[in-house]
């Protein structure tokens, strides 16, 4: 729960200290910070019985590097319940993945996206005194909503998969998102 109180509050300050830099929103050369939060669903592939998930908070630290393409780093941290052979108890859940994503063509408001990439999640075992880490990949689908010249509301949902097997799990992330840095000139 410290956790979670003090990710929150550190995605609040970067996320304020935003305002003053972003000119516009989206455009190539601009940096982004998205907090949020995160809805996981640990792999099947464990055999460890999930049986609730609970929302925790996220931060996407991402770049425009050219007008369709960004590159994003997302850092969150959930809980599971777990349930199996061993008892029951909570997994803490740290998700460390890097993407790529490819903006669709969207109206004035909203910009539709797909998304790829990869990283790893760590999982704290209450029960077990070793942690395991699991490689995953992902693709899904999201979209960013403007709030104006600086903010976006961002939503997206992914398919999740990981290097052991098993069906794809579902991940979601919700957030508010602030650009930073210079916009590209109007067109004349």
């Amino acid at each position: 729960m410290r956790f979670a109180i003090r990710a929150i509050g550190l995605t609040t300050a970067l996320f304020a200290a935003t305002i003053g830099y972003a000119e516009g929103v989206g455009d190539k050369g601009q940096g982004y910070l998205s907090p949020g939060i995160v809805i996981y669903e640990g792999p099947d592939a464990s055999n460890i019985g999930y049986d609730d998930h609970e929302a925790g908070p996220g931060l996407i630290l991402g770049y425009n590097m050219t007008e369709r393409w960004a590159i994003e780093f997302l850092v969150a941290r959930t809980e599971s319940e777990f349930s199996n052979y061993g008892g029951q108890g909570e997994d803490d859940i740290d998700l460390r993945w890097l993407d790529f994503a490819y903006k669709l063509n969207g109206g004035e408001d909203w910009q539709p996206f797909v998304l790829f990439g990869g990283g790893r999640s760590k999982y704290s075992f209450e029960n077990l005194r070793d942690d395991a880490v699991d490689h995953q990949f992902n693709v899904g689908l999201g979209v960013l909503g403007a709030l104006g010249e600086r903010f976006a509301v961002r939503a997206d949902l992914r398919a999740v998969s990981t290097a052991k097997g098993g069906a794809p799990t579902a991940m979601a992330f919700v957030g508010l998102t602030g650009f930073i840095g210079p916009a590209a000139a109007p067109p004349p």
